[in-house]
């Protein structure tokens, strides 16, 4: 899954994830898995980015969309705006292509938090999708093209911060900004859940376990090594008691759900844009619609692991 764990606890640091990196970048293209190079050439496809090849105008409909109707069905919410385009605006928001083709009301948390704070942003009809699985395909000209694509988009439109929604845990943590931003995230969870209903994994920051389903392997086409691999991360968040686990990219996310099921689990899998809503006493969701994409449990009272 190149999570580099392994760099942190090797006290001779060797790059493991580089020499596997490496590996597959070595193998004819053809033969690397099938599902991350699916998404690869998903994305290539036009310049929304997408893993799942969905078109710049078909992002722009689903938005104005569900904008529509939240306006309509909570009208705490008539002048919330989701710009498309906006050009100076302050944040560029990416989205993971996941919410908009299958999950709409996923992306209406985020909506709802920047319209209270009052921040100015956008989206891009270009470059709006937040993942990249072209870096996990071992590509790195397809890789760099989708970089650059996303980069153009936001300078195109002159904004001064881009605001990625899709934080891989062991890349933001372990890859670069280290335990410093571990705390950051922990101190935003305890604010909103309240200290003593936290509860925190052993081993943890730097030195958690991966889920498993990270690095792409989340999409490779082999479901029983990645549940095997992710056991150990499903009987770390059994042993914290907790009611819920709180995960950050959409990987994290359908991984931990998938262990949950698959190993009849205790827990329920939340976002923390979801919690942040419920602690400002914001409706996450419509009550009624179309997009009512929600499942499982949403009462909220219980212990939260992160």
């Amino acid at each position: 899954t190149m999570c580099t764990r392994c760099i942190y606890v090797c006290p001779m640091k060797i790059d493991i994830p580089q020499l596997v990196f490496n590996a597959r970048a070595s193998w004819p293209r053809e033969e690397r898995p099938k599902g991350i190079m699916g998404s690869c050439d998903m994305a290539l496809r036009n310049d929304s980015c997408s893993a799942m090849g969905t078109a710049e105008e078909d992002f722009k409909f689903v938005v104005e969309d569900v904008l529509e109707e939240y306006q309509e069905a909570q009208p705490e919410f008539k002048n919330m705006q989701a710009p498309v385009n906006k050009e100076g605006a302050e944040f560029f928001l990416n989205q993971n292509s996941r919410e908009p083709v299958t999950e709409p009301d996923e992306m209406v948390p985020l909506w709802k938090i920047l319209h209270l704070v009052g921040a100015d942003w956008t989206y891009g009809t270009k470059g709006w999708a937040a993942e990249n699985y072209c870096m996990f395909l071992a590509d790195n000209e397809s890789w760099e093209h989708i970089i650059k694509v996303k980069a153009k988009a936001v300078d195109d439109l002159k904004c001064k911060v881009w605001l990625n929604t899709e934080w891989d845990p062991c890349q933001l943590v372990r890859k670069s900004l280290g335990d410093p931003v571990a705390d950051d995230l922990r101190y935003v969870v305890k604010a909103v859940v309240g200290e003593e209903n936290f509860v925190e994994m052993a081993p943890n920051k730097s030195n958690n376990y991966c889920c498993g389903g990270g690095g792409g392997f989340l999409q490779s086409g082999f479901p029983e090594a990645r549940r095997d691999y992710g056991k150990r991360k499903f009987e770390q968040i059994m042993a914290t008691g907790a009611d819920y686990c709180i995960t950050p990219c959409h990987n994290c996310h359908a991984q931990i759900h998938d262990l949950h099921e698959h190993f009849g689990g205790k827990y329920h899998t939340t976002h923390l844009w979801t919690l942040i809503c419920l602690s400002l006493g914001i409706p996450w969701r419509r009550s009624q619609g179309s997009y009512d994409f929600s499942s499982g449990d949403r009462d909220v009272e219980g212990a939260f692991c992160n």
